[in-house]
């Protein structure tokens, strides 16, 4: 089945979303998206994953207009692609 669509945003604000695809140390990889301009701090993280090869896509926020830094990590440092597997990541606003 497809799946269950995500529900509106309330008012002004705008869906932040992120789809992760993880490579074949999926414990490696972590992210946050943090809010550069009120004091919100992380607005979400995720991370640490435990299937290989897989897309993790149901990470959303609804936010406000502003300004959003998006980290992604790779804690041996060898990044999430591509002698390791075809790892990647989409991040939509």
């Amino acid at each position: 089945p497809a799946p269950t669509p995500l529900p509106p945003c309330p008012g002004a604000q705008q869906r932040f979303e992120v789809q992760i695809i993880t490579d074949n140390y999926p414990g490696e990889t972590t992210w946050t998206l943090t809010d550069k301009c009120e004091s919100n701090g992380v607005i979400l993280s995720d991370g640490s994953y435990d299937s290989t090869n897989t897309l993790f896509s149901t990470m959303s926020a609804c936010v406000n207009d502003g300004q959003y830094e998006f980290k992604i990590n790779d804690s041996y440092g060898d990044g999430v692609c591509c002698s390791y597997g075809a790892g990647s990541y989409l991040v939509k606003f």
